[in-house]
């Protein structure tokens, strides 16, 4: 397990933590980094198409 110094507080924090335990400092997970296309990605596509169709 590697430790790494939050940005806030110096505490030593573990490199999986997703937040740290001392002042509550958010890091970055892989899980939240998503480049692909989103929910609302999709719903906005579908809408968009909708109103060209309903234009013709």
């Amino acid at each position: 397990m590697s430790l790494r110094p939050c940005p806030s507080c110096e505490n030593n924090v573990s490199t999986q933590a997703e937040f740290c335990p001392k002042c509550g400092h958010p890091f970055g997970s892989n899980k939240e980094k998503n480049n692909g296309i989103t929910f609302w990605g999709i719903v906005g596509a579908v809408v968009v198409a909708i109103l060209i169709i309903s234009v013709f």
